[in-house]
């Protein structure tokens, strides 16, 4: 069975299919650099929107090879 299209990425999913480091992704979307997503400030912690789409479509990857790079990301840390 084929995966669902996710609705949204963690930034550890987002750094793995960019080639990016997540701490990159978090100062930049905090700082309002890319056009994509969210970072809000809660008390003292840091939340992250990134919507799949709109993420796939900035770093140029089709959203089925972003899949296949979240998959195997996520079995090399299971």
């Amino acid at each position: 069975m084929q995966n669902p299209i996710p609705t949204r990425l963690t930034v550890k999913q987002a750094a793995a299919i960019s080639k990016m480091g997540a701490q990159f992704i978090r100062v930049g979307m905090q700082r309002e650099l890319f056009p994509f997503g969210s970072a809000v400030k809660l008390s003292s912690k840091w939340t992250y929107h990134i919507p799949f789409l709109p993420f796939c479509e900035y770093v140029g990857i089709e959203p089925e090879k972003a899949l296949e790079i979240i998959n195997l990301s996520e079995e090399a840390t299971a």
